[in-house]
């Protein structure tokens, strides 16, 4: 019997939605979804881990088919729908005709590689069926401005967790889910699993505020960016620091009066937080350690033979091994090794160290980059797949600027948000956080508007017809 706490969570992130889904408030459930990608309060542990906005991809499942063929008319939606289908045949191959083992280990259903093929592309229809919500919703209500600030009051909310947690010294994730502590001094996680997900979530928030109120600049603006920066300062995540450079660096494809802006910002930040990092020499000590951790190979007790095992060794466990594996099997670097498949193979592949000592039962995450997730999962046929989508509603975006002159500036927005996020993901993703799939949703909604031709006000329309007289 688990703890009760998580139990009421559970039922908060099954009855909100269903109840929202029963009195059809769409833009409520939007908003819901989009709240609960910054924190993991709702994110029970329950047999499986079920973050709340992949419950409501599962409830909408009947829905998105039901958007099956009018999403699929759009090249990033069809695109979409091939990836998954290829991923199914692969985890039929990979999964149940010729299964990868176990590695000698003594794994759980949800290790094996059939628990592993269902569970993942479960999740995986969860997260395409959240993406044709976030479409639809895009489609009839163009306003991708208010995902974003959705989106930016939950990682808001994340930060300011963390801050009353360096404040009090009290675990409120802890204490409001029962999960356990994780006592880490000067690393805090706020309403998030651990640091390393508080940090990923702000830094992505601190980005969108920079982009969404480059246009529009108010002084409650100023201290979104300023919590969001706090809060990624707060979580100790050195991943998540180097996510925010990366990010920060795809402002360099925006306009330039954009980019001005967030050279400003980056320059008055810096001004304002380096007295305070100052203050803080524990927390500056934590983010040397751990830069030095990642850029070290000494704590192997083999050296690495080539330029391959030398980037594998600073890299996170989980993605070591992942590239190793596919290095040493450029077949699989092809055809990919099915859905979630990967942690199977490369536990053969983990470096020997200390530090790994910890992995008794073998790896059971996969890589906890974007980009080679999805080259582990699919090859690159499936990594050309994502490539496919991320250029198609970045067209997308651009044609709406176009097409729709007196919302240029929002289009544009949402089409920095895109370019950032995906950035992000390349670099780092969280298992999580389904922030990933709503932003596609956005692309895809896209792409369908740019389809349909926008329907011309009556005015004009009686003008045309005077003209037309005369």
């Amino acid at each position: 019997m688990g703890d009760p706490r998580q139990y009421i969570l559970l039922a908060v992130a099954v009855f909100v939605p269903l109840f929202l889904i029963v009195k059809r408030w769409e833009r409520g459930l939007l908003a819901w979804v989009c709240f609960t990608l910054g924190i993991n309060l709702f994110d029970t542990t329950i047999i499986l881990n079920l973050p709340a906005a992949r419950i409501v991809g599962l409830m909408l499942i009947p829905q998105a088919l039901q958007n099956l063929s009018p999403i699929s008319r759009s090249l990033p939606g069809r695109t979409l729908i091939i990836q998954y289908v290829y991923l199914v045949l692969l985890g039929v191959v990979f999964g149940f005709i010729l299964p990868w083992p176990g590695g000698g280990y003594d794994r759980a259903f949800n290790q094996l590689a059939h628990g592993r093929t269902v569970i993942y592309l479960i999740r995986t229809a969860a997260d395409i069926s959240l993406a044709f919500f976030v479409a639809r919703q895009i489609i009839k209500w163009p306003r991708p401005d208010k995902v974003l600030r959705y989106i930016l009051a939950g990682t808001s909310a994340a930060a300011l967790a963390a801050i009353l947690e360096f404040m009090t010294r009290i675990d409120w994730y802890g204490m409001i889910t029962g999960l356990r502590a994780l006592e880490l001094e000067y690393r805090m996680r706020g309403f998030n699993y651990e640091p390393r997900g508080l940090g990923l979530m702000t830094a992505q928030g601190m980005l969108l505020a920079v982009l969404l109120f480059s246009r529009r600049r108010l002084w409650r603006s100023y201290g979104l960016i300023v919590i969001n920066a706090v809060g990624l300062f707060l979580s100790g995540s050195t991943s998540a620091l180097v996510a925010a450079v990366a990010g920060a660096s795809a402002f360099l494809l925006l306009g330039r009066r954009a980019r001005l802006f967030i050279v400003g910002i980056v320059m008055v930040g810096a001004l304002i937080l380096i007295p305070i990092i100052n203050l803080r020499t524990d927390y500056i000590r934590t983010f040397q350690e751990n830069l030095t951790y990642r850029l070290t190979t000494a704590r192997f007790s083999e050296s690495p033979s080539n330029v391959f095992e030398e980037l594998a060794f600073r890299m996170e466990i989980y993605d070591g091994p992942a590239l190793l594996f596919l290095v040493s099997n450029p077949i699989y670097l092809v055809i990919g090794t099915g859905p979630g498949l990967i942690p199977l193979p490369a536990t053969a592949y983990i470096p020997s160290s200390a530090d790994n000592s910890w992995i008794n039962a073998g790896l059971n995450c996969p890589p906890m980059m974007g980009g080679l997730l999805e080259i582990s999962n699919g090859g690159i046929v499936g990594f050309m797949c994502w490539i496919i989508i991320c250029l198609s509603s970045l067209r997308a975006f651009k044609k709406l600027t176009q097409i729709r002159p007196l919302e240029a500036k929002m289009w544009q927005t949402a089409r920095g948000a895109f370019i950032v996020v995906a950035v992000v993901f390349f670099l780092q993703v969280s298992g999580l956080s389904a922030i990933w799939p709503v932003f596609i949703g956005m692309g895809i909604g896209a792409a369908c508007l740019t389809q349909v031709p926008r329907p011309v006000p009556l005015a004009i329309q009686t003008m045309i017809k005077c003209r037309k007289r005369i």
